[in-house]
Formats: structure tokens, sequence, C-alpha cells
């Protein structure tokens, strides 16, 4: 009996939490709009401080890409001559 009781209580329950939880989801949705316009609204005035470094991580990336080439290089030429001297041995 005790359980029947129980679901009959958590029935409207779970019946009201549907509401409040589209009402927040809805007023979530609509702050994290708000403060991406915000931000928007902000970006075009940017310290030269900050630029300069995003262009030196920019560079930093690059340099670091180019030596990741070089590295896999010098691994396969690697490889290649230690096949050709286990080749020849």
């Amino acid at each position: 009996m005790q359980i029947e009781g129980v679901i009959a209580l958590m029935i409207p329950i779970f019946a009201l939490c549907i509401p409040i939880v589209a009402i927040l989801t809805k007023h979530q949705k609509e702050m994290a709009q708000h403060f991406a316009q915000q931000n928007a609204q902000q970006l075009p005035v940017q310290d030269p401080t900050v630029l300069q470094m995003r262009e030196e991580m920019r560079m930093l990336r690059e340099q670091l890409n180019q030596q990741s080439i070089l590295l896999d290089d010098i691994r396969s030429q690697n490889k290649n001559l230690q096949e050709r001297v286990s080749e020849n041995a």
C-alpha cells in the first residue's frame, strides 16, 4: 500500500518538474546569448600587447609545426639508413 502512495505522490511532483526545467533551460539560453553579445561588442577593442602576443603565439606554432615535420623527415631517413645497413650486413 505504501508503494502506491509514494507513486501517487511522485507523479504530480514529476509533472511539476517539467515546466520548471523548461523555464531554467530557457533562462540559461537567454543568459548565454546575452553574455555572447556582450563579448562580441567588447572584441573589436583590443590591447596592442594582446595582439602582439597572439602574433608571437602564431609564429611559435608555425615554428613548432616546421620542426615537427623536420623531425619526422629525420626519423624516416634514419629508418631507411638502418634498413640499408641491415640489408648490407
